[in-house]
């Protein structure tokens, strides 16, 4: 097991020599980059892209730019943008990802289109995902699909499939929400079936215990609520 770790040890120092070379002639890293501990190697890597894998002891640097491929990190992942998979048992960061996220907890700072699991999963931009999760919160406009065990929000616009045991969107939604309690403070264009429904307006039907549409001709019915 010793001369196993030993190996890798090895095999990774020597990739890491490799691309530190690579990143000072070039400013790229063509193949994979491996960092013992943030931001080490020294050298200034900020505009380096990793084609392959890059892989971080504990936490992966947040100095790459790009990496096409795969970002994982023993604790974490800290890189710019991912086209591909980033991957770790307790947290990944990154502003753009194109692809798979998946942790305890995964924070995008800005744009994701893909798949993201974990317990935790926060966009601070725009969702086109799917997203699995106990909390699912998307500060702009989401799409596609959230299922979350305790909730889903999304502070914008929602256009999609959404099931938890709270659904709530600020502004509209378009298409079909599952849970316990569905608020949407603007116009559903769609389903809503829970014990609890609300919406400002509608143009769909609700299924459910209390059923509500702020500015329906009828308001409140129970078990089945429309407008059109």
């Amino acid at each position: 097991m010793k001369k196993l770790l030993f190996a890798i040890l090895a095999i990774g120092t020597l990739f890491s020599l490799i691309n530190l070379s690579a990143a000072e002639i070039k400013s790229s890293t063509d193949t994979s980059w491996y960092v013992l501990y943030p931001d080490i190697p020294w050298v200034n890597v900020e505009k380096d892209n990793v084609y392959g894998v890059n892989l971080g002891l504990p936490v992966s640097s947040g100095n790459i730019n790009n990496v096409y491929g795969i970002d994982a990190g023993v604790f974490g992942c800290n890189s710019k943008n991912i086209y591909g998979i980033q991957m770790s048992p307790l947290a990944n960061c990154s502003n753009n990802v194109e692809g798979l996220q998946v942790a305890l907890a995964n924070v995008v700072n800005k744009n994701i289109s893909g798949v993201l699991l974990g317990i935790f999963n926060i966009v601070n931009g725009k969702s086109d995902a799917l997203q699995f999760g106990l909390i699912n919160n998307v500060n702009k406009n989401a799409s596609i699909c959230q299922l979350g065990g305790i909730a889903n929000n999304v502070n914008k616009s929602f256009r999609g499939f959404q099931m938890a045991f709270l659904n709530n969107v600020d502004n509209n939604v378009n298409g079909l929400q599952i849970a316990i309690i569905n608020n949407v403070n603007n116009k559903t264009d769609g389903v809503q079936i829970g014990i609890v429904n609300n919406t400002s307006s509608c143009h769909g039907i609700q299924f459910g215990l209390i059923n509500i549409i702020q500015d329906s001709w009828i308001p409140f019915m129970p078990l089945v609520n429309f407008s059109f």
